[in-house]
């Protein structure tokens, strides 16, 4: 990983925020997330079913290993400056996804549908 990748962008915690709001009136999804070690990471790789109203929901979000950040301004800056490099790709191939992140996002969707199934037979026999 790069320096660049690595540090705190000189924007406000109200800058931070609007991006990520931003990002649903855009038609994507970030989830900002956390983990048990107390790392933090946005992620647009995952799935859940659809819902239309407030209820429960499953949910299934991929966070590759590079993403983790030990702060959430760290973690978001690192989505930031993703997003502004795929966004340079984008531009030169009109196509932002690479295959390694196609086959993260099927094996995620194979991941929540055994999930999805297992929550199913739990619920059956309980």
């Amino acid at each position: 990983m790069n320096d660049e990748e690595e540090k705190e962008l000189k924007i406000t915690d109200k800058e931070r925020i609007d991006w990520l709001e931003n990002k649903f009136n855009y038609g994507h999804s970030p989830a900002l997330v956390t983990d048990d070690n107390g790392h933090w990471a946005v992620s647009f790789i995952g799935i859940q079913n659809v819902s239309f109203k407030k209820r429960d929901l499953d949910v299934m979000i991929c966070v590759k290993t590079k993403q983790w950040k030990k702060t959430i301004r760290k973690a978001i800056d690192y989505a930031i400056i993703k997003e502004n490099k795929l966004s340079k790709e984008f531009k030169k191939t009109c196509h932002p996804y690479t295959d390694e992140d196609a086959k993260i996002t099927l094996e995620v969707m194979e991941d929540f549908q055994r999930s999805i199934y297992d929550l199913q037979e739990f619920r059956k026999n309980s």
